[in-house]
């Protein structure tokens, strides 16, 4: 075993490039859409790629995936992003073969789902008539690949269409947000037949059911907002589900004719197929926008498909990173150990936290403990300072356990003598010697070196959300949120962060269309440092990132910035 760990230690910062071996329906401007039942001439690979929005030349494409020079890359100058936000990027000092991290950038339209019972349960007549049955969320994401691009890249196509899907249902209850959400959707009522429906409820009988009622059936106060964490952290397990087996979905049949600030969009059909999924993505005021209408990925019928379909898996594994903006309000959901922050006034705010071995020890060992069988006879759940040495054995040794925060000491046993479950501090803690992220997706193939002992039942896809009123804050053109894969944070703390953005900020005026661009552009470049002879080097001769690093800079402030 001692063998095995040393081996999967010297090949811990190793990274696989192959590309990914997903399938997907092609839509317009080269978005993707998952299809259920498509015949195989529609079913096409997910190729690597960098971000649409980057719209890369294929020279351009070669010079970005130089790992010697490394430059870093923006947008176009032209070509404006959603709210105006700043993005760059670059590859990793040679890692791995390609960038494996991936972006997205997107509006997202999202239709109320086809059921009357669940409309009716929740709206008048009247309402109905006065509703609109759409509404539209902005998402960015980040996604940090690794072990290869492939889960990276899908979930950069399709978590946002999970989003949508988990919206459709309460569409009516988040645009009546002075209306507490319903308990239940349905307004069906069980009627009673036989001799028991006939007979009528005594007085007695009314205040015994009262009684109960306010004893047994107490209601719990659900906001709106807590809806709408749900519908994330429920995509968030969907994608997880799609990543795992990529099953060909039934059906693209007809979009609704849409408008858009009184732009009409168009439909799209295709009658051929049974319905459950539709989408449609258009240019829109230089933005991609895309209308959607997904179907449930869990339907009964998905047993019968994945004994006729063929099935595709995802390489490798990603952390993810979304940020909705949904009815003036920020969610920010991070799954893995990438980080965001908001800079307000000057002050930070953390928006997320890393999901690493050390920050989800106790999670970990409880696993581990109720199910020891995942240790494969190999590891042990308890941590010690050190490894322990044979000869310790019948000594006291610290150790923590994982219902303890603090330390104290046992009687070493023979047991104590395996790999321990969580080893290594900081940045170079490991679960099983192998994976330094605790949450993300994908990684359903990840074993111990040389093993069997599979890692996936200890990784969650499962995201934190944090969210942020803008409507309750006052913002000054200065103000902004800047998302940053770990290649960032690794080698740039909050603080700096902060002043990059207010130096670099000074610098242009509040109308110059790149200058959250540049904000982009400069804490990657800072971060990547300069190539020497000892390799790259931040300003103070430190060790610079040699990472891939992606980063958003989204404004917070300013006129028409989120309107």
């Amino acid at each position: 075993m001692i063998s095995k760990v040393k081996a999967a230690l010297a090949n811990i910062m190793g990274g696989s490039g192959a590309s990914s071996s997903q399938h997907s329906t092609p839509v317009a401007n080269g978005s993707v859409v998952p299809s259920r039942h498509l015949p195989e001439r529609l079913a096409v690979k997910f190729p690597f790629e960098r971000p649409s929005f980057l719209e890369l030349t294929p020279e351009e494409l070669q010079l970005a995936a130089d790992h010697i020079h490394r430059p870093v890359i923006t947008p176009p100058e032209g070509r404006r992003l959603l709210w105006n936000a700043g993005y760059a990027e670059v590859i990793n000092a040679g890692k791995s073969q390609n960038n494996e991290d991936q972006a997205c950038c997107e509006v997202v339209y999202v239709e109320r789902r086809d059921d009357d019972s669940r409309r009716n349960s929740f709206s008048s007549t009247e309402d109905q008539e006065e509703e609109v049955s759409e509404l539209f969320f902005h998402h960015w994401g980040l996604f940090d690949g690794h072990a290869g691009p492939g889960a990276a890249i899908m979930a950069s196509k399709l978590l946002h269409l999970q989003i949508c899907d988990q919206l459709r249902d309460i569409v009516d209850i988040l645009q009546k947000s002075s209306v507490p959400p319903p308990i239940c959707l349905s307004n069906e009522v069980k009627t009673q037949s036989g001799p028991q429906a006939e007979e009528s409820p005594t007085d007695e009988d009314r205040v015994l059911t009262n009684e109960a009622a306010c004893r047994f059936h107490q209601e719990k106060q659900v906001s709106h907002e807590s809806l709408v964490i749900g519908a994330i952290e429920n995509a968030f397990k969907q994608m997880g589900c799609l990543v795992r087996k990529y099953h060909l979905l039934s059906c693209i049949t007809s979009v609704s004719t849409f408008s858009v600030g009184g732009t009409h969009i168009g439909t799209r059909e295709m009658p051929e197929y049974s319905e459950s999924f539709c989408a449609q993505a258009v240019q829109q005021g230089g933005f991609l926008v895309i209308v959607c209408e997904l179907g449930s990925t869990t339907s009964p019928q998905d047993q019968q498909i994945e004994h006729k379909r063929s099935t595709y898996h995802a390489l490798g594994g990603c952390c993810a990173m979304a940020v909705v903006y949904l009815l003036g309000k920020l969610y920010v959901a991070n799954a893995g150990d990438s980080r965001a922050i908001i800079i307000r006034n000057g002050k930070v705010i953390p928006m997320s936290r890393e999901f690493t071995p050390e920050s989800e020890r106790q999670r970990l060992q409880f696993l581990a403990f109720l199910q020891p069988e995942l240790l494969g006879n190999e590891f042990t759940h308890l941590e010690f300072p050190r490894r322990i040495q044979y000869k310790e054995l019948g000594r006291r040794m610290l150790f923590r356990d994982h219902s303890m925060t603090g330390w104290a000491y046992k009687l070493i046993e023979e047991d104590d003598l395996k790999f321990p479950l969580i080893y290594g501090e900081g940045k170079k803690a490991r679960v099983m010697a192998t994976i330094g992220v605790t949450r993300g997706l994908g990684d359903h193939d990840l074993k111990v070196y040389n093993s069997n002992i599979h890692i996936k039942p200890f990784l969650s896809c499962l995201p934190e959300v944090r969210v942020y009123d803008l409507a309750k804050q006052d913002h000054c053109p200065d103000d902004v949120m800047v998302l940053g894969t770990d290649g960032l944070w690794d080698v740039t703390n909050d603080k700096e962060v902060a002043d990059v953005v207010a130096n670099v900020l000074s610098e242009y005026g509040p109308d110059h269309p790149r200058r959250f661009t540049m904000v982009a552009h400069e804490l990657v470049l800072r971060s990547r440092g300069i190539l020497k002879e000892r390799g790259w080097r931040l300003a103070n001769e430190k060790l610079g990132s040699g990472d891939d690093i992606s980063v958003f800079v989204i404004p917070l402030g300013g006129p028409g910035t989120y309107t």
